[in-house]
């Protein structure tokens, strides 16, 4: 199957905007960055990858199977290496209840993907004899109020560990990106024209999130957020596809398909940049924002080094990133 080159660019811009705001929380704060990537990356992330979902494959005996394979061994083989990776070198406690908590709360974002997948795979089961397209869809996005209820009961910290706030608060995002690629076929040249209304609608909305909301604290404060995210997805996307020619060179490609690996590793380089950088954040240093560029540039290429070394072996290309052999 041909890959789409605007999903691999969209992945790469995401994935360095995940790596920005790593940088930006840990070494060199800046609260209108962390803002402004916080109206798009993930939920960019989530919504791409809805849009990747193929209905027909859903159906197939072995289809969860194989998104198991390809999520599951490589967070938990990247659990166990993170944990035994802190003890050697840092001397922290390899299975101490903070310690594993810690490391899970790192990789969140593929047990939460796998969760969503498993969810699609039995809202398909129960929308099999449904011919309702409006039916259907009530169906898929129901989970979310369920999981909403749910996070409304439960313990906070039960609710956190089984990563049911991730689920919340993200798959509306990426159930919107399968209904769209299942349900609503729409041409190439229809999105081109939404674009200045996308654009319009975006620009203001993460203006008023950037400089009024900040961060959410509040049910209003979430939906001004996911409003913002929900056009920035359109936005980013859309301009992508209006200028992908741009773009569409090797590195960016490779990049983009390379995010899970990049998405794994860069915590890594990440921890080598605050401990070279004293292991604080620099906030009121004169060379921040040339500091900020050169941290993210190092880690970035790291990680896509470390990703590129691990695919090359066919048993480290499994275990971490769930490629198996041809």
């Amino acid at each position: 199957m041909q890959r789409n080159n605007t999903y691999d660019i969209a992945k790469c811009w995401a994935i360095v905007s995940v790596i920005v705001y790593h940088v930006i929380n840990i070494i060199f704060y800046n609260q209108i960055i962390h803002s402004f990537i916080d109206t798009y990356f993930l939920a960019l992330f989530f919504f791409i990858s809805g849009l990747l979902v193929k209905d027909d494959k859903v159906k197939c005996k072995g289809w969860l199977k194989m998104k198991a394979v390809q999520l599951l061994i490589p967070f938990i083989c990247i659990f166990i290496f993170n944990r035994l990776y802190y003890h050697f070198l840092e001397g922290s406690s390899i299975w101490s209840q903070k310690s594993i908590d810690d490391s899970k709360s790192v990789f969140w974002f593929i047990f939460s993907l796998f969760c969503f997948l498993l969810t699609t795979k039995f809202c398909t089961i129960l929308i099999k004899n449904i011919n309702s397209i409006t039916a259907k869809i009530l169906v898929l996005i129901s989970p979310f109020f369920i999981v909403t209820i749910l996070c409304s009961i439960l313990p906070y910290e039960i609710a956190g560990y089984f990563s049911l706030m991730s689920f919340r608060r993200y798959w509306l995002f990426f159930v919107y990106g399968y209904i769209v690629n299942s349900y609503w076929k729409v041409d190439t040249v229809v999105l081109r024209k939404v674009l200045p209304y996308s654009s319009l609608c975006y620009i203001t909305m993460s203006l008023y999130y950037i400089f009024i909301v900040k961060d959410i604290s509040s049910n209003f404060d979430f939906a001004i957020w996911f409003v913002t995210n929900f056009v920035g997805c359109h936005f980013w996307l859309l301009l992508i596809e209006r200028f992908k020619v741009l773009y569409a060179k090797n590195i960016i490609l490779n990049i983009g398909r390379s995010t899970l690996g990049i998405y794994l590793f860069h915590y890594y380089p990440l921890r080598w940049c605050t401990i070279a950088m004293g292991g604080k954040q620099l906030n009121d240093s004169f060379y921040y924002y040339p500091l900020t560029i050169i941290c993210t540039l190092v880690i970035l290429v790291l990680a896509y080094f470390i990703t590129t070394a691990v695919k090359s072996n066919k048993i480290t290309a499994f275990l971490f990133l769930g490629i198996k052999a041809k």
